[in-house]
């Protein structure tokens, strides 16, 4: 999946939204001054940068090293964070942290296995949160533009490759079934 992002880095720091000072300031009250955080799918650093002020400190874990490179010098240097090359699959090995957050990057995921090796891995008290678009079921007014686009180059269905989890189901949808299907600690 590295190839799949090569030479975005750059765009996705200019042009991609980020997620707003609410949210920042949500996530910082929740997971808490004194927390590691592990920033899975970090991209540039859109949540590991402004997130870094409020908490001991972020692992930002990216595969793709153009990503880690663009966020490490938006970053300038902030000495709490560590860029990290992995991904879900490599969660084991990384350095321990108290609370999780994904910020567009749980779709591509094997998300389940992801949930059921984070109940491992995340102290008693830890959390994953998830940051990005809502369920809603509104149309945006971009969205036909964008489908235009994907008809003029024939790119009706983005698929790639077997990291994509277009399965259909929503990520509210995952996280209750996995609350319904037991964690393996009290949640």
């Amino acid at each position: 999946m590295t190839n799949l992002f090569g030479g975005a880095a750059p765009f996705y720091a200019k042009y991609r939204a980020g997620h707003g000072e609410e949210a920042i300031g949500c996530l910082a009250r929740a997971f808490g001054p004194g927390s590691g955080v592990l920033d899975l799918g970090c991209g540039p650093g859109t949540v590991a940068i402004p997130l870094a002020e409020a908490v001991r400190e972020v692992i930002a874990v990216d595969p793709d090293e153009g990503m880690l490179a663009e966020g490490r010098r938006l970053a300038a240097g902030a000495p709490n964070i560590r860029w990290l090359s992995g991904d879900s699959t490599t969660l084991a090995a990384l350095p321990p942290f108290d609370d999780v957050v994904m910020g567009r990057s749980f779709h591509w995921m094997d998300r389940r296995a992801v949930l059921a090796e984070l109940d491992l891995l995340l102290p008693p008290d830890g959390a994953v949160a998830l940051i990005g678009p809502s369920r809603d079921p509104g149309e945006h007014a971009w969205e036909p533009v964008v489908r235009e686009v994907r008809a003029e180059f024939a790119m009706n269905e983005f698929m790639a490759g077997n990291s994509f989890q277009a399965s259909g189901e929503h990520h509210d949808d995952v996280l209750a079934t996995r609350r319904s299907t037991g964690w393996s600690r009290a949640s």
